[in-house]
């Protein structure tokens, strides 16, 4: 498995996971917030739905000739912002092919190889900077929808949902 498969494959299953987390938050729990600072569920949806996308877009990695990624961000942070909650699974199927399709215009080498500055810094290589972004985020807030999910009323869901992405088998 190549280096660029392997990161597919991290995002896809992220992609999987919040999606199925999302089944579980109780629906009547959208507005919920554990604290007035914090982003209701809702909030956290819309931003789930571009988290994934952000960096790759706005490093440009992937994007066709002079493509500005500061703008290519920009509009699909708009763009999350329309979508209903019950669209939240199409959204994330959409990050992922969108995201898909810009690492389709790069090579193995140009994730290994490829490096950019990054805001905080550092200099990465293409493939690390999607994994210290995308793949982190991804998870990271999946883990907070999962967190959401549990405060907001289902106890019923544990770590099965939230790491494997499927309900825990029933106890004979």
């Amino acid at each position: 498995m190549t280096l660029k498969q392997e990161i597919q494959r991290l995002i896809s299953r992220e992609i999987a996971v919040i999606k199925h987390l999302y089944t579980k938050i109780p629906t009547n729990s959208m507005e919920y917030r554990p604290n007035e600072q914090m982003r209701s569920a809702a909030e956290l949806l819309i931003y789930l739905s571009h988290c994934g996308v952000d960096m790759i877009a706005y490093y440009n990695l992937g994007n066709e000739e002079g493509a500005n990624g500061r703008e290519i961000m920009q509009a699909y942070r708009i763009k999350a912002e329309e979508f209903t909650n019950e669209q939240f699974p199409q959204a994330m199927d959409a990050q992922e092919q969108h995201i898909n399709e810009m690492l389709s215009n790069l090579s193995n080498e140009d994730l290994q190889e490829k490096t950019v500055e990054v805001f905080w810094g550092e200099t990465l290589s293409f493939g690390e900077l999607i994994l210290q972004t995308t793949v982190k985020y991804l998870t990271a807030y999946r883990m907070q929808l999962f967190l959401y999910a549990k405060m907001a009323g289902n106890l019923e869901i544990n770590t099965y949902n939230c790491w494997l992405g499927k309900d825990a088998p029933k106890a004979s």
